[in-house]
């Protein structure tokens, strides 16, 4: 005997598929439920970070310890970081200025942020986000 599986994908309750009727759910009977995740998520890695075409030379690239960060506060409320540390990098002669300052250059902006990335430990990232 054969019987079709009924899919229910939600990520911080938000439904993503959901094949079956509120009838279904309100008659059907709960056999499993999976604990809660942790409140708390961490990762730690070891990342290759290249960096392409630049006046200086065609590559640069920075090997980086990073630390990626998941606090959970409520189903909806996340709090999410990403901390870089550089290993090893090669920005420091990024010192070329762009040939010409209009309209502004991004590539010059991100060029200060390489070139001070092994001053210590770097925020790459530290945002909530709430979900409705």
């Amino acid at each position: 005997m054969t019987k079709d599986i009924k899919k229910d994908l939600r990520t911080a309750n938000l439904i993503a598929v959901k094949e079956y009727s509120e009838e279904f759910e309100d008659k059907a009977e709960l056999i499993y439920k999976r604990d809660k995740q942790r409140a708390f998520n961490s990762n730690t890695s070891i990342k290759f970070r290249p960096f392409l075409a630049s006046r200086e030379s065609f590559f640069k690239g920075a090997l980086l310890l990073e630390n990626d960060n998941q606090l959970i506060l409520t189903d909806s409320l996340f709090f999410t970081s990403n901390f870089k540390y550089s290993l090893i990098d090669n920005f420091d002669d990024l010192t070329i200025p762009p040939v010409d300052t209009f309209p502004e250059q991004v590539r010059s902006d991100v060029k200060d942020y390489l070139r001070n990335i092994d001053e210590g430990i770097i925020i790459g990232r530290a945002q909530f986000d709430y979900h409705i």
